[in-house]
């Protein structure tokens, strides 16, 4: 039997104690508790591709909360980034009766069977973070890549001296993942132009299997070994820019620009060493309790506010994209050290100053 990761999350939220009149204080959109207005709870199907990095074990916890808030149940489910498991899974969520799917899609082509059996199921799905391809999906919470991956790009531009010719390396994200696509279409955006005078030469390309910091480690060490050269790497994440740099540090490049996104506490900690320039911060709370809302909404069958229609390969899906913020040693502190999502001491290494 392979081994997998199964973990179950059942959330009831306690109902308030006490009867009386009172105001739903939410901000339009936001989904009343099922106490509010006598609905049952609803069941989330929540289909996670994987949850091996730092950041997705965020978006579990907070997703799993925001439920509880709003006195949802959930069901998750982890696949190990195997997407015929996932389709497996997520039906095995369609037999237990969710209301809706909530779906990180390990692969996005892949995942169109689980929007095809959801709907002929009569269930909503709602893709979170990663854009399924190719199918009716419903909904699409997210972050805007493209942007991601040109703040990527200008993160390592700006450290580099462009009064002469520049070789780049660009380590993409999974080549099945929608949004390693647009990351790299956002880089290319703001590489263009150097690109096409010369000025700057993409000496190395790739995408990375599985986002994983010992493939990007490997491509990156054999490009050395070859005899490869550059002045700064664009790193598609914090995973895959961790396997760079150690990469880097064993040739003895020790002080070349590297970006990534995410913010995970390693990253924010190397970005204080110096030894990755960048990262993108995204508030995953934000995204987490929009990706909630939304999923409730539609398991109600009530009006979903979005803020942008994102093409799927086959229509236009209702979504909702939230801004990213590009992080440097300048403004860590100020960003996610602020919002709360890793401790002061978890990156600096002593407690906060007083106020």
């Amino acid at each position: 039997m392979s081994i997998r990761r199964f973990r179950i999350w059942i959330v009831l939220a306690a109902l308030a104690a006490g009867t009386g009149c009172g105001r739903n204080n939410s901000p339009p959109g936001t989904p009343t508790r099922p106490e509010a207005d006598g609905a049952r709870p609803i069941l989330i199907g929540f289909s996670m591709g994987g949850i091996r990095m730092e950041r997705w074990q965020k978006d579990e916890q907070i997703i799993v909360q925001r439920a509880q808030e709003l006195g949802a149940r959930i069901i998750s489910l982890s696949a190990n980034e195997n997407p015929d498991l996932q389709n497996d899974q997520a039906e095995n969520l369609l037999i237990q009766g969710v209301d809706v799917l909530l779906v990180v899609p390990h692969s996005a082509e892949k995942s169109a069977v689980i929007v095809e059996r959801a709907h002929q199921a009569g269930i909503p799905v709602v893709a979170y973070d990663r854009i399924i391809r190719n199918c009716p999906l419903d909904y699409y919470v997210s972050f805007n890549s493209e942007t991601v991956g040109e703040y990527q790009a200008r993160g390592v531009l700006d450290h580099l001296d462009l009064s002469r010719t520049n070789r780049l390396a660009y380590i993409g994200g999974s080549p099945v993942d929608n949004n390693s696509h647009l990351l790299k279409q956002g880089t290319l955006n703001v590489l263009g132009p150097g690109l096409a005078d010369g000025s700057l030469v993409l000496a190395l390309d790739t995408f990375t299997t599985d986002w994983s910091a010992q493939n990007a480690y490997l491509d990156m060490q054999r490009f050395l070994e070859g005899g490869g050269n550059v002045d700064g790497v664009i790193a598609a994440n914090d995973a895959t820019a961790s396997g760079v740099i150690q990469a880097l540090h064993e040739f003895g490049r020790t002080n070349l620009p590297v970006s990534g996104q995410d913010a995970e506490r390693s990253a924010c900690r190397r970005i204080l060493a110096g030894t990755q320039t960048l990262t993108v911060y995204k508030p995953l709370r934000r995204l987490g309790h929009a990706a909630v809302d939304v999923a409730i909404r539609a398991a109600r069958g009530q009006p979903v506010q979005t803020n942008v229609a994102v093409h799927n390969g086959y229509h236009d899906v209702p979504s909702i994209l939230l801004e990213s913020i590009p992080v440097t040693r300048d403004n860590l502190a100020e960003t996610v050290i602020r919002d709360g999502f890793h401790s002061h001491e978890a990156v600096f290494g002593t407690p906060p100053p007083p106020p």
